[in-house]
């Protein structure tokens, strides 16, 4: 019975020695595996990095040509144009021919009154 127990020992340590044997192999050749995507992961950030820099790049050109563009304009909206100015000018020869028409019509009562007296 002691025989048997050394030998199921026995078997026991050598079936962990050899399932030690087998994963350090396996340990070490996974870390490889593993450091070789970390290090095209690593280019493909730099690469997506570098891209993302040009685009953010382009996009800031466009940005400054758009704003420069809406100042432009801005400035030209603030300007009054010819149909506001001719609008204006309109609006003023309007109303003096109101006031011409209104006195025009004041002389007319005021003739028409001295003909009736005189």
């Amino acid at each position: 019975m002691n025989n048997c127990l050394f030998n199921l020992k026995k078997t026991t340590f050598l079936v962990v020695l050899l399932l030690c044997m087998l994963y350090v192999p396996l340990h070490f050749s996974n870390a490889e595996t593993n450091q070789n995507k970390i290090s095209s992961e690593k280019n493909a950030c730099t690469k997506l990095l570098v891209e993302l820099k040009k685009q953010n790049k382009m996009l800031s050109r466009d940005l400054g040509h758009i704003k420069r563009e809406l100042l432009r304009l801005k400035y030209e909206m603030s300007r009054p144009g010819l149909r506001e100015i001719f609008g204006g000018i309109g609006y003023i020869l309007g109303i003096f021919g109101v006031a011409a028409y209104i006195k025009a019509r004041q002389l007319e009562k005021q003739s028409n009154q001295n003909s009736v007296k005189g």
